[in-house]
């Protein structure tokens, strides 16, 4: 069970030194744990060999108290230490009683004893002597200095001190001031200087202050109540209370409980300011602090910079973290309360609350404004966002003026507006309340709430316009939209100037008209509500114009395919058709079938009847010499019986009002007959028959029954 290393302290009184010491130790069990509290019987042996060997002295003490393992006791109170101690001697521990110890435990291994308990040789050297007197007690005659106006503290043993000068050409007037050292003037009550000066007066260091305290060095000086001064050189610690230097040269620390830890030149001059080293660094206001570094200043109150160079924490509270450089002109500077300047250079955070994470030449001067890093940038807006980008020249500033307005990145960008934002990109501005421009160049979102996505020269100065990209598009009508498209000529802009008018993409297309949609090259939708696609044909130099509102119009030259991908004909459609509000939405057409409830006009633009065709109209011909049953295909059907009689059969009337079949029989020999579909009739009649040449017959359905319109 191991021990703690001896603990040893040798006590002085009076003309003779006791033969006894302290000891203190750490009681173990094999696992390391300490030993149980309680009352312990310890036997203690000294021996000259770490192992083996004879004891040269032993001890019992009853009654020792042991907490958490530990324990303190005297030897020698029973048994005088008398060996010479001028050899090396080894201390061995065995409990005898105690919590759990059942038969004695000697703990291993042994403590060497150090050079404590070897002063005890001192009352055999020759020159320590009694004092014959002096200073209200006994005192050391030590050489080079003197004690006076003893102090004696009764104890076991008693102990007596006194007021000391040690060296040379020391003073110390002060009230049980003590000094060592050279040159050195301990003038303040209970004042100390542990040591240092040098060989001429010049080199004094002076603690005036009522309990001020030198540790030593040169030319240091503590004038206040309880200043400290550890050392180093011309260091002054000059508050009225509690002012400390801990080292360095040239410091000062003139305020109540200012501190400077070390360095040189650094000067606290702020209540409990600090310092911690560095050179030339000033913490002037109070709970200032600067970490170290060079030339910094925390002029605020609770100011703070860590390091660097250069650096200005002057708000309250305000910290620069680092960074600055040699000159002053490098500076980082938190000017405002609460800023923040987290390090780079040339940085200026000159605002309330504001923030600057690094880069170079950035200034905040919007409350609560923020940038990340990056070069030359400006947050001039209340609450105002530049994460970085900017460059080496002012030129190159990413600047957000606006209130709550944002600049992610790039350069040379600009969001003056309320609730702006530019995402990034190069020479970019948003500059009305909302507008946003996510990246590319020379873009500008100059409407309320406008929006561009990227691209080159675009422009959405519409409320609530938007531009998606490509280049030189323009969005001007209130929630007007251009997705992108343009060219790299003005003359190829994608303009949507109508209010909600639509260019989905494409070139030199326009929607000028309030709801009005324009696509493809060199559309131009002028009018409102007016729909214009225009194919590559453009290239011809054609525009294609709307000359009316609310129309809809398609220039395809390759054909406009509904129902096909594989148009024909300027029109091609798969599927049946309906024209006419009064049949639209409610009835359907037949099969590839066409309903049309209006008139309709062939080779007239005014047709004056359901169907009215200016010209000639061609219509299906059948040549027929054997039985057959008429369909939809059929109109006019021309017999020749010159083989013999056959049928001609006519499918049924009904659901096919209005159908007219011509048949005509044009040889002179045999018959042709016509028969109706079932009981249907013909005239009443349940056949019609053509026998001569040249005869024929015009019939119509009723939707039930076959009549003549003409014959002969």
């Amino acid at each position: 069970m191991p021990t703690l290393p001896l603990l040893l302290a040798l006590t002085i009184a009076q003309a003779q030194i006791p033969k006894r010491m302290s000891y203190q130790g750490l009681l173990t069990t094999s696992t390391g744990a300490p030993a149980a509290a309680g009352t312990y019987t310890l036997q203690f042996a000294l021996y000259d060999s770490s192992s083996g060997g004879s004891s040269l002295w032993t001890e019992t003490d009853t009654g020792v108290a042991v907490q958490q393992g530990t324990f303190s006791v005297i030897l020698g109170k029973a048994t005088a230490l008398t060996l010479a101690f001028n050899k090396t001697y080894y201390l061995e521990v065995t409990a005898t009683a105690g919590p759990g110890i059942a038969s004695p435990v000697t703990f291993s291994p042994r403590s060497e004893f150090t050079s404590a308990p070897y002063s005890m040789r001192a009352d055999t050297a020759e020159y320590a002597k009694v004092s014959p007197g002096g200073g209200g007690g006994p005192y050391l005659p030590l050489g080079g200095g003197t004690m006076s106006g003893a102090v004696t503290s009764t104890g076991d043993p008693p102990m007596t001190m006194g007021k000391g000068n040690f060296g040379s050409t020391n003073v110390n007037p002060g009230t049980q001031a003590f000094v060592a050292g050279a040159n050195n003037k301990a003038r303040g009550a209970y004042s100390t200087i542990s040591g240092g000066g040098g060989v001429s007066p010049a080199d004094s260091s002076s603690a005036t202050g009522d309990y001020s305290s030198i540790g030593g060095g040169q030319k240091n000086i503590a004038t206040g109540s309880h200043n400290t001064i550890a050392g180093g050189q011309g260091n002054i610690a000059n508050g009225v209370f509690q002012s400390t230097v801990g080292g360095g040269g040239f410091n000062l620390a003139s305020s109540n409980s200012a501190t400077v830890g070390g360095g040189n030149s650094n000067t606290a001059s702020g209540y409990r300011s600090t310092i911690g080293g560095g050179v030339l660094n000033a913490a002037s206001s109070d709970v200032a602090t600067i970490g170290g570094g060079t030339s910094n200043i925390a002029s605020g109150n609770a100011a703070t910079v860590p390091g660097g160079g250069n650096n200005r924490a002057r708000g309250s509270y305000a910290v620069v973290l680092g960074g600055g450089g040699t000159l002053p002109s490098d500076s980082n500077s938190a000017v405002g309360n609460l800023a923040t300047a987290g390090g780079g250079r040339r940085n200026l955070a000159l605002a309330d609350s504001s923030t600057i994470g690094g880069g170079i030449n950035n200034i905040v001067s919007g409350i609560g404004g923020t940038i990340g890093g990056g070069g030359n940038n400006k947050a001039r807006g209340l609450y105002a966002v530049v994460s970085g980008g900017g460059g080496p020249g002012v030129a190159d500033s990413n600047s957000a003026s606006g209130h709550y307005s944002t600049i992610n990145g790039g350069t040379h960008n600009s969001a003056t507006a309320f609730l702006s934002s530019i995402g990034g990109g190069y020479t970019n501005v948003a500059s009305l309340d909302g507008a946003t421009v996510s990246g590319g160049s020379n873009n500008t979102a100059s409407g309320t709430a406008s929006s561009i996505g990227g691209g080159e020269n675009n422009r959405a100065s519409g409320t609530h316009a938007a531009v998606g990209g490509g280049q030189n598009n323009n969005a001007r009508g209130d929630y007007a939209v251009v997705g992108g498209g343009g060219g790299s000529l003005t003359a190829d802009s994608n303009s949507a100037t109508g209010d909600y008018s639509t260019v989905p993409g494409g070139r030199a297309n326009r929607a000028s008209g309030n709801y009005s949609f324009a696509a493809g090259w060199r559309a131009k939708a002028l009018h409102t509500g007016t729909f214009v696609w225009a194919d590559s044909t453009g290239i011809s130099g054609l525009n294609f114009t709307s000359t009316a509102e609310n129309q809809f119009l398609i220039r395809a030259a390759g054909g406009v395919g509904i129902g096909t991908n594989n148009p024909q004909n300027t029109l091609d459609v798969e599927g049946a058709s309906v024209i006419g509000v009064g049949y639209s939405g409610t009835s359907a057409a037949p099969v590839n079938g066409l309903l049309v409830q209006g008139h309709v006009g062939i080779g007239t633009s005014s047709p004056t009847s359901r169907l009215h065709v200016s010209g000639a109209i061609a219509t299906s011909v059948l040549s027929l010499i054997a039985d057959i049953t008429l369909n939809e295909a059929h109109s006019i059907v021309l017999c020749t019986a010159a083989s013999g009689s056959f049928t001609v059969s006519l499918p049924s009337a009904a659901g096919i009002t209005g159908r007219q079949y011509t048949i005509k029989k044009i040889n002179p020999t045999n018959i042709v007959t016509i028969d109706p579909f079932g009981s249907e009739t013909i005239e009443g009649l349940g056949t019609y028959t053509l026998s001569a040449a040249g005869k024929y017959v015009t019939i119509v359905s009723d939707g039930s029954s076959w009549w003549v319109v003409a014959n002969n």
